[in-house]
């Protein structure tokens, strides 16, 4: 089974859906998984139509949904989240139909279902690609870690040695200037769509040797 895994998309409504019809061209009737790493609001331009789509997909058990620390701030550090793009977010439910303040139920229950992490088994190399919004700690089996490591830790951006049963890890969080940065076992997949980047969706077929899906970004956060 194919495994896409996309990264932030911190509103972008557009380039997601043009990924999404990229991957959908890409996969054919192959079967196929797709993974998102969190990070589905803030700072671009169409949050609420990002998060409408992503309820719809997630009746479908081919998609997967992580955790990203910007799903987190809305219901934990409100002023954080005040920081750190949600005006933006607000501003995309200015339509007459919810109060700024608040998400529509719908949303608020997709965000708070989402996961920490997703494992894919690749038997060719007899070990699991560990998907996650962050990084996780290195000498820890997956079901030992934390949130605050998956979520929220930029400790192992660039990260060249190996992990705990010779995981390989992708994972976003942390923006780049529109290039992945894959050292060893571990791949940043973040490339900055809404810095006005890409917008990169990683694909693995039976190896962790990745092929790459590209959208230019047409938005720029400033």
């Amino acid at each position: 089974m194919k495994l896409y895994v996309i990264g932030d998309i911190h509103g972008c409504y557009n380039e997601m859906m043009t990924m999404l019809n990229m991957i959908e061209g890409h996969a054919g009737n192959d079967p196929h998984k797709i993974v998102f790493v969190g990070d589905y609001i803030d700072r671009g331009p169409d949050s609420a139509s990002v998060l409408d789509e992503l309820v719809k997909r997630s009746k479908d058990p081919n998609y997967v949904f992580l955790c990203g620390n910007h799903d987190l701030m809305p219901f934990q550090d409100k002023m954080t989240w005040a920081m750190n793009g949600a005006a933006e977010t607000l501003k995309s439910y200015q339509n007459g139909a919810y109060p700024d303040e608040y998400f529509p139920e719908e949303h608020i229950n997709f965000l708070k279902s989402t996961k920490l992490f997703y494992q894919h088994w690749i038997p060719s190399e007899n070990r699991y690609i560990i998907c996650v919004h962050a990084g996780i700690d290195p000498d820890l089996p997956i079901e030992d870690q934390g949130e605050f490591f998956m979520v929220w830790s930029r400790s192992m951006v660039g990260y060249k040695e190996d992990y705990f049963d010779n995981y390989f890890v992708v994972h976003g969080h942390t923006p780049l200037k529109g290039e992945v940065l894959h050292t060893n076992n571990t791949l940043n997949i973040d490339t900055a769509c809404v810095f006005g980047y890409n917008l990169t969706c990683a694909v693995f077929d039976n190896s962790t040797n990745p092929e790459y899906l590209t959208v230019k970004s047409g938005f720029k956060y400033t």
